[in-house]
């Protein structure tokens, strides 16, 4: 009986470490998870989140033109000064510049396949979220292990968990 006890104990113990290493180990293939993330530690907007459906990340309750707008396109004029093959049009700049109607109003989609050599770490994926040009946007860290989004940009950091 004591014998029949023990072995069963074994092999309890045994699948609850083959269940953990393949939870650790298979944490996602790299695409951010579907759900609501919320913003943590950013005061201006606390009730702001991230809703992601399959390849789309859409933002609420938050204002991204107010948060990186003017720094962006400082830094666009900056950079055209001294290289004007990179200035756009009038158009372009209006379009690629407001992202509150690319990422808030609409959402924004990400394309997986592109973005195939996106892992930055054991369990960290990096996307890029620049809406057709290279100025305007930012990239965003996924964390699939903490479940974290992290918009890493100079201007202004922000982290949403799920």
């Amino acid at each position: 009986m004591k014998k029949a006890i023990k072995i069963t104990l074994i092999i309890l113990a045994a699948l609850i470490l083959m269940i953990t290493v393949f939870k650790v180990t298979y944490i996602g293939d790299g695409r951010i998870d579907d759900g609501t993330y919320e913003i943590t530690g950013f005061d201006q907007y606390p009730d702001a989140y991230i809703v992601v459906a399959g390849d789309t990340v859409q933002f609420y309750n938050i204002d991204l033109n107010q948060i990186y707008q003017a720094g962006q396109m400082a830094q666009y004029k900056e950079v055209v000064e001294k290289n004007q093959d990179l200035k756009m049009t009038e158009e372009e700049v209006a379009r690629y510049s407001d992202l509150n109607t690319l990422m808030v109003q609409n959402a924004y989609s990400i394309n997986y396949d592109e973005q195939t050599d996106s892992k930055t770490g054991t369990f960290t994926y990096s996307y890029s979220m620049y809406p057709g040009q290279w100025a305007f946007g930012f990239g965003i860290e996924y964390d699939s292990f903490h479940k974290t989004i992290h918009i890493g940009h100079h201007i202004q950091e922000l982290t949403f968990q799920k």
